[in-house]
């Protein structure tokens, strides 16, 4: 692998694609979108990640937080919203910078759009009469009605043994693969995974599969080593 830098803004991310496969139920996939940070610069990152959806076209897509880092960001994230606001099943989840800047206009711009806020409570898609499939954001929740397929959408990763728990598919970001990477193998991203133990791009246990994505932007906009990227999960779908 040729190392390299990456510095400034920019719109260039990779689509990093797996199977899941769990024997039954419907062919669908799920996209999933972390760590934007739009800034005044995101215009042609805003357009890409569009064309890539549309390309895509993804039966569940989910959006992991850290939205924007400015006013101006804000009016990318309600441009891009407003272009997808004709898809079914999206869902979002707040990140630790949407707290920290505002989280109620945050919020309100989701909603606005027809985007489900999934935070405190978790969302049911039936994708046919006998397959449903439940998401869980933000946290995992031990008790709600039972379904066929089960996502924990999460913004920061949380420990395997917590994952693995109830769920077929987890999704985290907010690690940014720590943006400097000087190795990597299967256990993770490194130097980064001494201090972060979820800085992994992949793990599997038992029947769940647990994603961390690298994000798509960063405040200080420097990395190392390190694509942004977004996750495409096709579920029952033949190679």
């Amino acid at each position: 692998m040729k190392k390299k830098w990456n510095i400034g803004y920019n719109d260039a991310f990779e689509v990093r694609q797996e199977r899941y496969s769990m024997g039954d139920g419907p062919a669908f996939c799920v996209l999933y979108l972390s760590d934007f940070h739009f800034t005044r610069y995101s215009q042609s990152l805003v357009l890409r990640l569009l064309q890539t959806i549309e390309a895509v076209n993804p039966d569940i897509l989910l959006l992991g937080g850290d939205y924007a880092d400015s006013s101006s960001g804000r009016k990318w994230l309600e441009y891009f919203l407003q272009t997808i606001r004709h898809r079914k099943n999206v869902f979002a989840i707040a990140g630790n910078h949407d707290y920290w800047r505002s989280i109620d206009t945050i919020q309100t711009i989701m909603r606005r759009n027809g985007v489900c806020w999934l935070e405190k409570e978790p969302a049911y898609v039936p994708l046919t009469a006998r397959f449903t499939v439940r998401i869980d954001g933000g946290q995992a929740y031990g008790h709600a009605a039972p379904a066929n397929f089960y996502i924990l959408c999460l913004h920061k990763p949380v420990r395997p043994s917590v994952a693995i728990k109830h769920y077929h598919l987890v999704f985290g970001g907010h690690l940014h693969g720590t943006q400097f990477v000087l190795w990597q193998n299967d256990k993770g991203l490194y130097p980064g995974r001494w201090l972060y133990q979820q800085n992994f791009l992949k793990m599997i246990m038992g029947r769940c599969l647990y994603l961390v994505s690298k994000g798509l932007g960063d405040t200080l906009p420097v990395r190392f080593n390190c694509t942004k990227d977004i996750i495409l999960v096709n579920v029952n779908s033949q190679p």
